[in-house]
């Protein structure tokens, strides 16, 4: 009889430390979750801010500004040179209703604005 008892101790003991070894595994998953997700957010934020500042560093502003003053060394070449540096020139640009489709509006003539 105490054989019987002592081998239901011992498996309720044996179950109470497996539970407790499942119960640390799932805490240290749930930790290794929440911190991967808090790196994956950082990461987003700086995706952004990267992104933000390659719009801004690519603005077309910008970069016709860098075109527009002539270079040092021209020496012996032609430049084209507008009028009007700060403004782009105007595109070609057909009239397009919604209804039309793009083979349809290629036949019609060009319509300069």
């Amino acid at each position: 009889m105490f054989f019987r008892f002592g081998a239901a101790i011992v498996l309720i003991v044996l179950i109470c430390l497996i539970g407790i070894a499942i119960e640390k595994r799932n805490l240290d998953l749930r930790r290794e979750l929440s911190r991967q997700h808090a790196q994956s957010e950082e990461l987003l934020e700086a995706h952004a801010r990267l992104r933000l500042k390659t719009q801004q560093l690519g603005a077309t502003s910008r970069l016709m500004g860098e075109f527009s003053e002539p270079a040092q060394d021209d020496s012996g070449t032609e430049h084209i040179r507008l009028e009007n540096a700060s403004e782009l020139p105007l595109l070609r640009w057909r009239a397009f209703s919604p209804g039309q489709t793009a083979s349809q509006s290629s036949a019609s003539p060009p319509v300069v604005q």
